[in-house]
């Protein structure tokens, strides 16, 4: 556009800011799709969470019953606890857990929180994956699904006392709930900022008082939802039934003008370039266009330093301890594996925080 606005007569430089127009639309319109579709898969995480917790409980209590009617210090029954170990494993990747020994050899399992998972008979937890994800969908508002057992509600950031707090639910939900959502609003606040910017009434005197400029909202429903509606004025593109020189002539131009005329595009670069207060989407302050798109970058890039931080320190206090049960004699063996579990439970949901994180930047990198 900067070209253009010097050389307006220019039908390749036309093109070339068309071809950059469109090119935006089309990042912003797939990383609302990215992010609506890592809400998606998220859920679909959550939900073989779910199955895998409840499949583990199921093992645990039928191995309890064997147990009890073996002798705890023959072969096989170390081997069963060996196997009880393991699925012990499988259930604090997603929810921190204590055990608590019976008299039969057996165990009861129980949330950090206090929620009992197995209690001679093992509980289910309940989750219902959800088959259509929109930006309107939240779990506030009923359109998805929380965690309950036996009709207490644990999910992740619930009020109930027996909300889970960590591990693998802990960052699933995160992500669906508040990371993804987050980012989601953020995109459509740059995207409404720049259809603001461009449909200022000063900028183009041939469009219609109100109506929108070089940027569109395909189908005026607003925010949420609205970097994925982003679209370009049907006007001004041919695929659309427009025409280029309208970026030169305006929007509601009935006809080319003079080849020479760049009052317009340089109205549209002063817009972007002009800094203007926000206060929407967790941005506060007065920005360009630019500057705006910076800061959401800023922002994004140091939850991933923040996050990598974390798994970094998890990842080194696991090594530590994993090479102490090895190495050391006299350990309290039960109190070192569960600090273990509560380590491995932090690098494995922070990783996967990491991993969509990394993932976002780089799609963010390509505008």
């Amino acid at each position: 556009m900067s070209n253009l606005a010097i050389s307006p007569e220019s039908g390749s430089d036309m093109a070339a800011t068309l071809q950059a127009a469109s090119s935006l639309v089309n990042e912003f319109n797939a990383l609302s799709d990215f992010a609506t579709n890592l809400r998606a898969e998220t859920d679909h995480e959550i939900g073989i969470g779910v199955d895998t917790v409840n499949a583990a409980l199921k093992g645990i209590e039928d191995i309890n019953g064997k147990l009890a009617k073996i002798d705890r210090t023959s072969g096989q029954a170390a081997s069963l606890i060996d196997e009880r170990g393991r699925l012990l494993d499988q259930i604090s990747e997603y929810l921190p857990i204590q055990t608590v020994p019976r008299q039969s050899g057996g165990i009861d399992i129980v949330t950090q929180e206090g929620v009992y998972l197995l209690q001679t008979n093992a509980k289910q937890i309940e989750f219902t994956p959800s088959t259509v994800f929109g930006p309107s969908q939240t779990l506030a508002g009923g359109g998805l699904s929380g965690l309950t057992v036996a009709g207490i509600p644990i999910t992740p950031g619930a009020s109930s006392y027996g909300a889970v707090s960590s591990g693998m639910f802990g960052a699933l939900f995160t992500l669906r709930d508040s990371d993804l959502p987050a980012f989601s609003d953020q995109l459509d606040t740059l995207a409404g900022d720049l259809i603001a910017r461009l449909s200022d009434d000063s900028i183009d005197p041939t469009k219609a008082p109100g109506a929108q400029g070089l940027f569109v909202d395909s189908d005026g429903s607003g925010d949420p939802g609205l970097a994925g509606r982003l679209a370009l004025n049907p006007a001004i593109d041919p695929d659309q039934g427009g025409s280029i020189w309208r970026l030169r002539d305006g929007i509601g131009a009935v006809s080319e003008g003079p080849s020479g005329n760049a009052t317009t595009l340089q109205n549209m670069l002063d817009a972007i370039t002009t800094v203007r207060p926000m206060n929407s989407g967790g941005f506060q302050g007065s920005y360009s266009s630019s500057e705006l798109l910076a800061q959401f970058a800023s922002t994004t890039g140091q939850k991933r330093i923040s996050h990598e931080a974390i798994v970094s320190s998890a990842s080194s206090q696991y090594t530590i301890m994993a090479e102490a049960e090895v190495s050391e004699t006299g350990v309290n063996v039960d109190q070192q594996m569960q600090d273990l579990l509560i380590i491995e439970q932090s690098y494995a949901a922070n990783a996967r925080v990491i991993e969509i994180a990394s993932n976002m930047i780089d799609r963010l990198m390509e505008i």
